[in-house]
């Protein structure tokens, strides 16, 4: 719903017409209210954002580390499982320089 229909009906309803007929200290009131859940949900935006970014990573990273394994595997013959540790310790090395 866009401004001018929000708006509208907002007219129809009678909101308006309750809106004007408030204090100017209730409606500021209201406009703080307002502000402060705007923030609040942009907040909870950005924390879903860096969540997602964050699983993007991890998924990237798990799928490096099974690359790594799995050439383990074919390369120097080891079992998946000790493949896997192997893979991570080589990529958390990787990482830290």
């Amino acid at each position: 719903m866009n401004r001018r229909e929000r708006r509208h009906m907002e007219k129809k309803m009678g909101i308006t017409k309750y809106k004007k007929s408030l204090s100017y200290k209730e409606r500021m009131a209201r406009i703080s209210i307002g502000a402060k859940r705007g923030v609040e949900k942009e907040t909870q935006m950005s924390d879903t954002r860096r969540r997602q970014e964050q699983t993007n990573t991890d998924d990237e990273s798990s799928a490096k580390i099974a690359s790594l394994a799995t050439t383990l595997v074919v390369n120097e013959g080891l079992s998946y499982i000790k493949a896997l540790n192997k893979a991570q310790e080589m990529y958390r090395t990787s990482q830290v320089e």
